[in-house]
């Protein structure tokens, strides 16, 4: 390119009405900038386009997106802090609901705490569309969870031991395509923090079985967040002794009645 041309561009660039957003055609590589013809003088210069490689997350959210398109999903992102799932008492920050197929997550705050949120949920989608057997054996528990926690079905002790362990059977599966997504797209997530939460998410359900009682969100209790192990484990039966003792003495924070 010439010097003249650069030249062109550069003003180009400064003046924002040159610029048109634009995506790439078929071969290309990915979207870019359009300028528009560009005068020196009195000679115009063809439209010049400039390629800008799509970041990881870009890529992350467009196959999302498409995904949801051919499967007749909707994604749904809202600015409420808390979102109930139909058929839940519990509030969460994002959900996948394959009866009204849709995604739901809270995008309320920065992009930084709603974005793993989202990449679990999409996960959660990835389930139902390409794992049905594990979705449909598995999805069933947490409403059954829920109803005996919010006493609205009575339920044998060893059919609720079996939907607790399908509940972090599925849940466990979903962290798991979570770490390859992260590393797939290289998204700004810290996948040892990650790991620090989801272990908490996961032993949280043996701990409300053992409570009968949904628990609060400990995430940002530095104790609890402490006592985690920051790696997925292979089975949850039991939890770690240490981790139960914090998990003891945060509950009588919060519940200094029990």
């Amino acid at each position: 390119m010439t010097s003249t041309v650069l030249d062109a561009c550069s003003r180009a660039l400064i003046n924002t009405t040159n610029i048109k957003s634009s995506y790439a055609k078929p071969g290309n590589k990915g979207p870019g900038f359009l300028f528009s013809s560009i005068f020196i003088s009195e000679n115009p210069i063809p439209n010049i386009y400039i390629y800008i490689p799509m970041t990881g997350l870009d890529k992350f959210k467009r196959d999302m997106r498409n995904t949801a398109k051919i499967n007749g999903i909707k994604i749904i992102l809202s600015k409420k802090n808390t979102l109930i799932p139909p058929g839940c008492t519990l509030e969460t920050k994002g959900y996948f609901d394959e009866s009204n197929k849709e995604l739901c997550v809270s995008i309320a705050g920065p992009e930084k705490e709603w974005l793993p949120t989202l990449i679990h949920e999409s996960c959660h989608m990835d389930q139902y569309i390409n794992d049905n057997f594990l979705w449909q054996k598995c999805t069933p528990a947490l409403e059954l969870f829920d109803k005996w926690l919010t006493n609205k079905a009575i339920v044998k002790r060893e059919v609720l031991e079996e939907a607790v362990q399908d509940i972090i059977r599925l849940e466990l599966d979903c962290e798991r395509r979570v770490i390859k997504k992260i590393n797939k797209y290289k998204l700004n997530v810290d996948i040892t923090n990650y790991q620090k939460l989801s272990n908490l998410n996961l032993y949280s359900y043996l701990y409300s079985f053992e409570k009968k009682k949904w628990l609060p969100t400990y995430d940002n209790r530095k104790p609890v967040y402490n006592a985690v192990s920051s790696r997925l484990k292979k089975s949850y039966l039991k939890i770690p002794r240490r981790l139960y003792r914090v998990l003891e003495k945060e509950y009588k924070t919060f519940f200094p009645e029990s």
